[in-house]
This record gives structure tokens, sequence and C-alpha cells, in this order.
């Protein structure tokens, strides 16, 4: 609540800061521990993405520990209770973790175009991985549309001359080998690149 967060209806704890909405999220690998997860949407990325068909395309997010100094996984032990307050000892680290590394970076990638330049630079924390198709959205909300239609007709180029097939694959489950079929997509990143190039050229 210190720095402007509150519980959302995913039980996640966001605010809104310039071009973002910034997320936490506590999740548990096992229990008696806790990590915790960090996400930045774009509602206007979102509302262009939803605008021209319906596709699905990842934001940015990751686990916090990739924002510290080991740049690691990172979970807590939530077994031990402090008595008088009976929350666990670890929680002041969360909160000091949380204020000290990550508020800092979230509140710097709230804006689209420092986000950008340091993609540009080579400055981005690892866990930020920007999806192909969010990267020429993110351009073209950020006034450049011809890097934009670049970054489009990059992505037509490199999928139009793949076919979309069907990947066929063995895989044990419950002690047994069942086929697993994945579906190769190529077809829909070209769909979505040439539909997001109409709508930026038909932009003024």
């Amino acid at each position: 609540m210190r720095n402007g967060y509150s519980k959302d209806r995913f039980a996640r704890f966001s605010k809104y800061a310039n071009d973002a909405k910034l997320s936490l999220s506590f999740g548990y690998t096992t229990k008696g521990t806790c990590y915790l997860n960090f996400f930045i949407d774009f509602p206007k990325v979102e509302m262009i993405i939803k605008e021209i068909g319906d596709f699905q395309v990842p934001q940015i997010g990751g686990n916090t520990g990739y924002l510290l100094a080991d740049k690691k996984f990172k979970e807590w032990s939530v077994d031990v209770i402090d008595e008088r307050t009976n929350t666990p000892l670890v929680l002041d680290d969360i909160l000091k973790t949380a204020e000290q590394y990550v508020f800092p970076i979230l509140n710097r990638y709230s804006e689209i175009k420092s986000l950008l330049l340091d993609y540009e630079n080579g400055l981005l924390p690892k866990v930020f991985r920007i999806e192909e198709r969010l990267l020429p959205v993110l351009y073209f909300v950020a006034g450049e549309k011809k890097h934009s239609v670049e970054l489009l007709d990059i992505i037509i180029d490199k999928y139009s001359i793949m076919d979309d097939g069907i990947n066929l694959s063995y895989q044990e489950n419950n002690g047994k080998e069942v086929l697993s079929t994945e579906k190769l997509v190529s077809s829909q990143y070209i769909d979505f690149a040439t539909k997001m190039k109409a709508y930026v050229l038909g932009t003024s």
C-alpha cells in the first residue's frame, strides 16, 4: 500500500503507472515456501492486439529473483512464524527486497520508451523477454510507426518460408508413452503481422 499497490480480483497486487499496469503475485512451489512474480501489462498495447483479432501475445513477467543481484529464481521459507505478529519472519525481507530492487525496476519499465531504450542498448534484465509480436506493437504505441512496420515485415518474411504442420512426439504420462501433437503456427504469426501492419498503416 505504501507504494500504491492494492489487491485486484486476480489476487495480484497491482497499480497503474505511466503506460503500464504493474502487478506482483505470490506463488508456492512446495509447502512452507513462497515466491514472488512480477507482471507488466500495457493496457493500450493489449487493446490494440484485441482490436485486430483474437491473438494471445505474451506480456512481460517472471520471478522477481531475476531482478536481484543473484539473478536466479528466488523463494522464501515461510515456516518460521513471529509469535508477536503471527506473520512469517521473512516478511520484512520480502518487503525490503521489493522496495529496494523490484519496485524501482518496475517503475522504470512502466514507460514504454524506457523499456525500448534499454532493449535497444542491451540493458534489459534477461527475464524481460519481449515476444516478437509484442515488439512492433510497443514501437507503434511509442510513436515509431516506421520501425513498427519494419519489424512486422520481418515477421511476415520469416514465417512465409515456414509451413504450418503438426509436430509429433511421444511423452510419458503416468508411466505410459502417449503421442503428443503440437500445431505449428506460422500462419497465425503471418495473420497477426498482416493485420497489425494494416492497422498501423491505417492510422494517421
